[in-house]
């Protein structure tokens, strides 16, 4: 058996690490992915977008995991910025 502290520490780097479906399925993505990939999946989207004579380029930007099905932060209220303010001001 390991204490716990080191349990939370091991559950943590879990969390922190984008590979781990750890991590992808606390932030709701349909998949892990490296940082790598993030980042070349910006990359091929800039070259794609830049790439002159292509029509619609969006329609060949790659897929990101938290495109569907991602939680939406804040549980999606509709509030307003001075409502928010209001909420988080203590007092």
């Amino acid at each position: 058996m390991i204490p716990i502290g080191e349990a939370c520490l091991l559950v943590r780097a879990l969390l922190e690490d984008p590979r781990s479906r750890v991590a992808s399925e606390v932030a709701g993505w349909s998949h892990p992915v490296s940082r790598e990939w993030m980042m070349l999946a910006f990359v091929h989207d800039v070259v794609v977008d830049t790439t002159p004579g292509v029509k619609n380029p969006g329609r060949f930007h790659m897929p990101r995991p938290w495109d569907s099905g991602t939680k939406k932060l804040g549980g999606g209220t509709k509030r307003t910025a001075k409502q928010a303010l209001a909420i988080l001001r203590p007092g």
